[in-house]
């Protein structure tokens, strides 16, 4: 390993993106560049690691926290090493955690730099009706490059696939409006679950916060990223998590909000909802809702008790 000390104090308001790909035990870490902690305490987290990498022209980071290895690591990856990775594998009776991207203490956190695809979970299994290509991989970034040059909306990553071992094996699904995604059963991250990640269209449009005059092009919208002091440029008329405005607000006044992600209304099903002309537009709900004027509504356990018995007496 190469041991780097990088002095990135005023460019860390350049935005990242990247997205979480595995946990990796400590056995199982790749040699790369070290980014020196102490000289850079802003790298001393997932995300501040990812873009410590980033600045660096990497593709792959690997973090641990303070819990894992004193003081933290992050260690930047110029290339994919393929096979040599094989995820931390969580035990059976694990939580699963609510944010799929968070590695057990013992385990370091990959991530996939430059993605613009961001993850919302991972499953057993995980099929789409529109696929745009579906094929065992070299390596990790092969999937998001073929995923993206095909024009998916979604990707099911099976990082250790039975299915093509000891390669990744990689889904691409459209964004088509007749698109239904079938979810197995959730699981915690690891060998014998897939990825499931959604492309955030704003992300082609994210520049540094520094520039001042023409922000966005025209029809799109400067609006704030949680948790960084950065903006993203997006078409709040069809971004469907923030759809007709800002949701984690107006660059450079994130106070000033507006809009919603479509992704977390009640009882919809997964793929069955669009951003147009800036309303969310619902086609499908969960087996407990019924649609009702675009909208799904809970169908009432009485009432499904109801039809059962009517049922039972015909």
């Amino acid at each position: 390993m190469v041991l780097l000390g990088l002095l990135l104090g005023l460019l860390f308001t350049n935005y990242a993106s990247a997205v979480y790909v595995m946990c990796l035990d400590e056995t199982a870490v790749q040699p790369g560049t070290i980014i020196d902690l102490d000289a850079t305490p802003e790298a001393n987290s997932p995300s501040g690691c990812a873009i410590a990498c980033r600045i660096g022209d990497y593709i792959f980071s690997q973090y641990a926290d303070d819990a894992t290895v004193p003081g933290g690591a992050c260690i930047c990856l110029a290339a994919d090493p393929g096979v040599a990775w094989t995820p931390y594998q969580a035990p059976p009776a694990a939580v699963i955690p609510s944010n799929p991207s968070k590695c057990p203490t013992g385990t370091y956190t990959v991530q996939y730099i430059d993605a613009n695809y961001k993850i919302k979970s991972c499953y057993d299994n995980i099929t789409f009706s529109d696929v745009t290509s579906q094929t065992p991989v070299d390596g990790i970034s092969d999937c998001f490059d073929v995923c993206t040059n095909s024009g998916a909306q979604y990707i099911a990553l099976n990082i250790f696939s039975p299915l093509s071992k000891p390669q990744p094996f990689c889904i691409c699904g459209a964004g088509s409006a007749d698109q239904v995604i079938t979810l197995g059963k959730q699981t915690a991250c690891g060998q014998s679950s897939y990825n499931f990640a959604r492309r955030q269209l704003g992300i082609k449009g994210r520049r540094l916060k520094t520039r001042t005059v023409d922000l966005c092009p025209t029809g799109m919208q400067a609006c704030a990223i949680a948790g960084s002091d950065g903006y993203e440029c997006i078409d709040p008329m069809d971004e469907l998590e923030s759809c007709g405005g800002c949701v984690d607000g107006y660059y450079p006044n994130s106070n000033a909000k507006s809009g919603i992600d479509c992704t977390t209304i009640q009882g919809v099903a997964p793929g069955g909802v669009s951003c147009n002309g800036g309303q969310c537009i619902v086609s499908r709900c969960l087996a407990s809702h019924q649609l009702v004027s675009e909208q799904c509504v809970p169908i009432p356990a009485t009432a499904l008790g109801s039809d059962s018995k009517q049922k039972a007496f015909k």
